[in-house]
């Protein structure tokens, strides 16, 4: 358990969540440290920050339950009552270990460093803990088996607040099972600033769509974003099932208000054409997809039980 590896603080007394929004500064970090999740392929899944957000993050990442996070708490509690002579030694502000693991279990209160640690060698996972600007800190639970464990991915914010980490536009409800390659090197970013910040507004992870954007918005970067937002829901639309046809159009339309917010009627044109190919596109998926079903429903229809029995009998 060695204390280099781990966070840089340990806050463990319980607070009262504050009822203010984030500060400026605060959604400024939030910005940059979506940029640099991007890098990796991967987005912020924002955690509540009532005082159990390490627990609710580890839980998302583990089983996708955040609100299994009591339940969590608990047993990283019990583990480290169970291996006390490893964990109290780390015990901070001089607190006696009895004191601090009665106030750890309490709903509520700020998890540190050594609940991370228990965390991961109780489930023989890799915790890795991504900060703003500051190199990958890797808490593994099975040393011995680093290359095959499991990695659990979170973000650590200003010293107080823990979110969990997912893959690109994975928007699921199980487990984050996000892997990156920790011994790899480390590759200088091959995106400007403006293109990192299109992409961490918009969760647009195609490079060459979000450099299109910017082409098309005259390099707006607002309205890159905006664009992208439109964009990417119209094509959330397209692929659901019997979708209405009124959301296309209004994503057409959102999206052609963006770019003709830069008084650029060429820029409009191009989105509205690339808007309407796309909707034509799932038009005629839909039809495919309902000549097949109507295909498939007439041939089952007109054959005898014997037959429709058989079919069954292969498909299984």
């Amino acid at each position: 358990m060695a204390r280099k590896r781990e966070p840089p603080r340990s806050p463990r007394q319980k607070k009262t969540p504050s009822a203010s929004g984030p500060s400026a500064e605060q959604d400024h970090g939030y910005v940059k440290m979506r940029a640099q999740l991007v890098q990796l392929g991967l987005q912020l899944r924002e955690i509540p920050g009532d005082g159990n957000c390490l627990f609710r993050a580890l839980a998302d990442q583990l089983t996708g339950c955040a609100g299994d996070h009591k339940i969590h708490r608990r047993e990283t509690v019990d583990f480290i009552v169970q291996h006390r002579d490893e964990f109290e030694p780390f015990v901070e502000d001089d607190v006696p270990f009895d004191r601090h693991v009665a106030c750890l279990v309490d709903e509520g209160t700020y998890a540190g460093n050594d609940s991370i640690v228990a965390f991961a060698r109780n489930h023989g996972v890799t915790i890795v803990i991504h900060q703003l600007e500051a190199p990958l800190w890797q808490i593994p639970g099975d040393p011995d088996n680093l290359a095959e464990a499991p990695q659990l991915h979170i973000a650590y914010h200003d010293g107080e607040h823990y979110n969990s980490v997912r893959r690109m536009g994975d928007l699921g409800q199980g487990p984050a099972n996000v892997y990156i390659n920790l011994e790899a090197p480390t590759k200088p970013p091959t995106t400007s600033a403006e293109e990192r910040e299109v992409m961490a507004r918009s969760r647009c992870a195609d490079l060459a769509e979000v450099r299109r954007a910017l082409n098309d918005c005259a390099g707006d970067v607002d309205a890159a974003a905006e664009f992208l937002r439109a964009l990417n829901w119209g094509q959330e639309v397209d692929d659901a099932p019997a979708a209405p046809s009124s959301p296309h159009q209004l994503t057409k339309a959102a999206a052609v208000a963006t770019a003709a917010k830069l008084r650029n009627d060429k820029n409009a044109g191009q989105v509205a054409g690339r808007l309407d190919r796309r909707q034509r596109r799932s038009e005629e998926r839909d039809r495919r997809r309902r000549r097949k079903a109507s295909a498939e429903s007439g041939e089952l229809g007109s054959s005898p039980p014997a037959a429709v029995g058989h079919l069954a009998a292969l498909t299984i």
